[in-house]
């Protein structure tokens, strides 16, 4: 009697665990989540068998915040100009290891930092038809955006010779045309004196 009520206990286990980890496997497969995301949604689920399908879930590969992170900084290179801060910041509100964001940041600082200095462009460009310059400065500043003064004297820099270039070529331009029409005036004239003559 004994063995059969613990045969029903585990049993009963067994089905409460198989359906805590379908309603998992459904939350994280609908958006990838972090480990914190999870904990979070289903904090109110015995958390002894949240822990077991957490840790199931994480040897199956399902739940890793390692792979989140790379995923989540790829998505923002592609469709966002953030700051190196504001990736950091949104990170940590996923609830993701302080130690994890900081490993992956150090690995990869060289292409975030082009990225963030790509992103300070883009919004620049974007908000010079609204903004003062100083006042836009002070806009990145805020959104924690690193080395704006460097790179936007760089920025200026070149954008200055691509100015240049171009001036200097539509003087040319207008220099061959003035050429062009004078050298059409003085055929137009050769024609008309041999017109009259």
């Amino acid at each position: 009697m004994i063995e059969k009520f613990a045969d029903e206990e585990k049993l009963a286990k067994i089905d409460k665990l198989e359906k805590l980890k379908t309603k998992v496997l459904k939350y994280i497969m609908f958006k990838k989540r972090t480990e914190s995301e999870v904990r979070k949604k289903f904090e109110a689920e015995n958390q002894d068998l949240l822990e077991e399908t957490i840790e199931n879930l994480k040897d199956l590969g399902y739940i890793n915040d390692t792979v989140y992170i790379e995923r989540f900084i790829n998505e923002s290179l592609l469709l966002k100009n953030l700051s190196i801060y504001e990736l950091k910041y949104k990170l940590y509100g996923k609830g993701v290891d302080k130690s994890l964001i900081e490993d992956y940041f150090c690995g990869h600082m060289d292409m975030l930092l082009e990225y963030e200095k790509q992103s300070a462009e883009n919004l620049y460009n974007k908000k010079i038809r609204t903004m003062e310059h100083i006042d836009i400065i002070m806009y990145l500043k805020k959104k924690g955006y690193n080395d704006i003064y460097q790179s936007f004297s760089e920025y200026r820099e070149r954008r200055a010779q691509s100015r240049e270039l171009f001036a200097e070529e539509k003087k040319l331009h207008k220099f061959l045309k003035t050429i062009e029409g004078l050298g059409l005036k003085s055929a137009d004239e050769d024609n008309t004196k041999r017109e009259i003559a």
